[in-house]
């Protein structure tokens, strides 16, 4: 076999691995992802500070998917039969507006902004989409961490956690330091404490369950009936023997920035 045979094999060899890892379940094309995604109230967070203005808990971001469900096509009414299915109904779920154009209320441009980019465009009609949203405890109680933003505090050494999207897919995490270190919750619902975990712990911890139980169901337990099925008493407890509790004031120079 000569020199040049041999160049032919290997660039046909490399060609076909770079075309099988961009169709593989996980890169940039993965499909059937899917996930709800909450902002965590924080003080010297942008979008955190806002949450902090309307929740001490959590906000509703929204619902992303990237997979068409659907052959409906865009109607004309659309967006005006979305706003006045959540106008009455968006502080329900905390799912807040946050710009200018929807001050004071907080409402409705930015939800049906979501609804246009990942409800119609895939097939969803107004009330499919809303349905999603709206009722996010059914069919979701199994479901795993997606997706993960967060933001490298230089003073602690740490991911401070910035958005949680619960669904299905791999799990992604955007800005830090990268899943090698720590990651910490902002304090949630008033508290000073705060929880500290090791990025192989994230998707084991914090799942939908957990969320619900120790965050969403504290401000909003009208969200988590008690046939909910939500082990909320066991999910606390393997947190806590799990993943140190730590009262901010302890953390040296800790810093929201």
């Amino acid at each position: 076999m000569t020199f040049n045979e041999l160049v032919r094999i290997y660039l046909l060899v490399f060609v076909l691995h770079t075309l099988g890892s961009q169709c593989s379940p996980g890169s940039s094309g993965e499909v059937n992802r899917d996930s709800l995604i909450f902002l965590l109230p924080d003080p010297l967070a942008k979008l955190g500070h806002e949450c902090l203005q309307r929740s001490f808990s959590f906000c509703l971001m929204g619902y992303k998917m990237n997979t068409r469900v659907a052959n409906r096509q865009p109607r004309d009414n659309d967006e005006a039969q979305f706003q006045q299915l959540i106008q009455n109904k968006f502080q329900t779920v905390n799912w807040f507006s946050f710009k200018p154009d929807d001050a004071p209320e907080g409402c409705c441009s930015y939800q049906t902004g979501w609804y246009k980019e990942f409800g119609q465009r895939n097939g969803l009609s107004p009330a499919s989409y809303y349905n999603i949203v709206f009722n996010f405890m059914q069919g979701r109680r199994d479901e795993q961490l997606v997706f993960v933003k967060v933001r490298w505090n230089p003073a602690i050494c740490m991911n401070v956690i910035e958005q949680l999207g619960f669904g299905r897919g791999l799990l992604k995490t955007q800005g830090g330091k990268g899943l090698t270190k720590r990651f910490v919750m902002p304090p949630s619902g008033g508290s000073l404490n705060v929880n500290i975990l090791k990025g192989t712990e994230l998707k084991r911890v914090l799942d939908f369950r957990w969320f619900m139980t120790s965050v969403v169901c504290v401000e909003k337990p009208e969200l988590c009936p008690p046939n909910s099925d939500l082990p909320a008493s066991s999910r606390n407890s393997e947190l806590e023997q799990s993943v140190p509790v730590f009262d901010l004031r302890s953390l040296n120079g800790w810093k929201f920035t």
